[in-house]
């Protein structure tokens, strides 16, 4: 079973695969997130590498029209058959197996979401006050 985890609060979308032989419990949202299960995805195996002098990827997570299960991972925009998928406007966070995903959403991902748990209530010159009082400490 294949779940995509999306977290609209940082607007990106996880894929987390059971490993066969070893069924899970299904896979629990969290506040603020939305689990959908029976998905598969597509990436492209070079989504991450490119020649010298060309665009870096810029990975573009799409659905598919007919399949709305269907997810696959282009690396540019203009790549997407525009007749087959829609992007989703949604960051692609990646796939992981259920044990590296347990891990990464209670250490890593859990720390990010910290940060925009933040309140942004903060006058527009605090920023630049905390960097004077920094480097008036030095």
């Amino acid at each position: 079973m294949v779940y995509l985890v999306t977290i609209p609060l940082i607007d990106y979308s996880f894929f987390v695969g059971d490993v066969e032989g070893d069924p899970m419990h299904p896979l629990e949202s969290r506040e603020g997130w939305e689990v959908q299960e029976g998905v598969w995805i597509e990436q492209v195996p070079n989504l991450y590498e490119w020649l010298d002098g060309t665009p870096a990827p810029e990975a573009t997570l799409c659905q598919s029209l007919s399949d709305l299960k269907h997810y696959k991972v282009f690396n540019h925009p203009s790549d997407v058959p525009t007749n087959e998928f829609r992007p989703t406007g949604r960051n692609y966070g990646g796939s992981y197996s259920r044990k590296r995903w347990d891990r990464f959403s209670r250490e890593g991902l859990s720390a990010l979401l910290k940060f925009y748990e933040v309140p942004d209530t903060d006058a527009p010159e605090a920023m630049e006050n905390a960097m004077r009082s920094i480097r008036g400490a030095r």
